[in-house]
């Protein structure tokens, strides 16, 4: 085995870094074309076609219009369609309103890579879906799609009118915000983050959802109309030390009623450890059983 990464996510402990998971596509190394040398501070670039290139390497097609200071997806073609952003500076802060119809998913993807012959990324999701709503979702507009979950205290605009969106990319934290408000952000470093990647469908991508140099911007084309306008790109520096530490109250490791047990093969190794900070973390806790029956 090449090397091997070790977390802690409370019970569950894993050490992966798989021998197929170490190819240069599959660690994210970028493959596409090289940049333009458009001005990515300059908003009014980011609404231009020549900013913009297909998952190819080739200008956009007719399914996509750039007029009125907006882009338009006008011909989805349900995940061939997407767009992406010359390569960007790891830490960035992004704002951006978009426009959706009834029944559409979309979203806007960061930090995005190749990764073998995909395109990953980080999500702000876009989703038709109740203003208000009584419990959030991983899948839920502002959410870190499929990695954590928006503040149900939210306030989200109807389908047919604008929304504004905020993205806040630092070395070790990620902000969404919606319509002005922080609804979503988490630490990229620790056991919460190494949890809900170890639940989500992107686990085993050795650095996914790490702030890299030259990631990029995609506009996805899910199958649904959306519109976008009004971008406006930040770099940020490297944070101060003035910052403080990542805060992690909550998170601190506490004995509990685990077991140990584990395997390994060629390409990974799981421990279950006896630390945990949350109650459902203990054996008889949901998320140790959902955890144990899937290892």
């Amino acid at each position: 085995m090449n090397r091997i990464a070790i977390s802690s996510i409370g019970l569950l402990t894993i050490l992966a870094n798989a021998m197929g998971h170490v190819s240069a596509t599959q660690n994210g190394t970028d493959e596409t074309p090289k940049s333009t040398n458009i001005e990515i501070n300059q908003s009014s670039n980011w609404v231009q076609r020549d900013f913009w290139m297909t998952l190819s390497g080739k200008v956009p097609d007719d399914n996509w219009t750039f007029e009125n200071d907006e882009i338009r997806l006008v011909s989805p073609s349900g995940g061939q369609g997407s767009l992406l952003s010359p390569p960007l500076p790891a830490l960035f802060e992004l704002s951006f309103e978009w426009n959706i119809p009834a029944k559409t998913n979309s979203g806007l993807k960061y930090r995005a890579r190749r990764f073998g012959q995909q395109w990953l990324g980080l999500e702000y999701q876009i989703l038709d879906e109740p203003t208000r709503i009584e419990q959030s979702s991983k899948g839920g507009t502002a959410s870190i799609y499929d990695l954590f979950a928006p503040s149900k205290e939210r306030v989200l605009k109807p389908t047919g009118e604008w929304n504004s969106g905020k993205i806040v990319s630092t070395r070790d934290r990620l902000e969404h915000y919606l319509n002005g408000k922080l609804v979503t952000s988490v630490s990229t470093a620790g056991p919460e983050w190494e949890r809900a990647l170890a639940l989500s469908k992107f686990y085993g991508w050795s650095g996914f959802g790490q702030a890299m140099e030259g990631d990029r911007i995609l506009l996805t084309d899910h199958g649904g109309k959306a519109s976008f306008r009004n971008f406006r790109f930040q770099k940020l520096g490297p944070p101060s030390k003035k910052d403080g530490p990542v805060e992690t109250k909550g998170t601190e490791p506490q004995l509990g009623n685990s077991v140990r047990n584990g395997w390994a093969d060629q390409t990974s190794i799981v421990l279950w450890s006896r630390t945990t900070s949350r109650s459902e973390r203990i054996i008889d806790g949901p998320l140790f059983q959902k955890l144990s029956n899937e290892q």
